[in-house]
């Protein structure tokens, strides 16, 4: 699972964002070695925060369409070895998404979040909070995702990275005190989002 990075005018995925996915073909080619089944789901629509770049008919381009296309072009991952999410916004929706979107109906149970290392920890944190949850509230759930993090490289410099992380840290804390606490099973997190 890769989390989407964010993305250049041009539609494609900024270098920290090929990092994550360069890491997650490694991990690919590692599991076919292996012969165990593997595949590779980008995340993301885009963020709040700007417009998706337009392609040439004038429509969006999504994180996880630019990622899953770096995978096609660059590393030729067979396309049904690839799969996107395009529906959430941020990382919190990311988790939600995946869940619902692939996951459950799929039956995946194993995950390996593939991010940079300065995005882990909150990642690992809303994953966890979201893959534990029950599907209604007098329910008690034992987790069936097994879920990994291998993170990449930073892929940028170390003073962005120190203000990075610290964004990161706030934002964690954030969701543990304030946003986990508005819901206690899937049912009652699909109502909040």
């Amino acid at each position: 699972i890769v989390p989407g990075g964010g993305m250049k005018a041009s539609g494609d995925v900024h270098y920290h964002t090929t990092l994550r996915l360069d890491k997650a073909v490694a991990l690919y080619h590692d599991c076919k070695i292996q012969k165990i089944t593997c595949k590779i789901i980008t995340l993301s629509a885009g963020t709040t925060h700007k417009p998706n770049p337009l392609d040439s008919y004038g429509f969006p381009i999504y994180e996880a369409q630019a990622a899953a296309k770096y995978l096609l072009t660059k590393h030729q991952i067979p396309e049904n070895d690839v799969m996107e999410e395009n529906f959430s916004l941020d990382t919190f929706g990311n988790a939600y998404y995946r869940r619902v979107m692939h996951l459950e109906p799929a039956s995946i149970r194993n995950m390996v979040v593939v991010t940079n290392n300065w995005h882990s920890d909150r990642v690992e944190v809303m994953f966890k909070n979201v893959f534990n949850l029950p599907y209604h509230s007098n329910e008690v759930l034992t987790c069936p995702y097994t879920i990994t993090m291998d993170p990449a490289s930073a892929g940028i410099d170390e003073a962005t990275e120190k203000v990075r992380r610290s964004r990161e840290e706030e934002s964690k804390q954030r969701f543990i005190e304030y946003t986990s606490k508005s819901y206690e099973s899937l049912q009652s997190l699909h109502k909040f989002m």
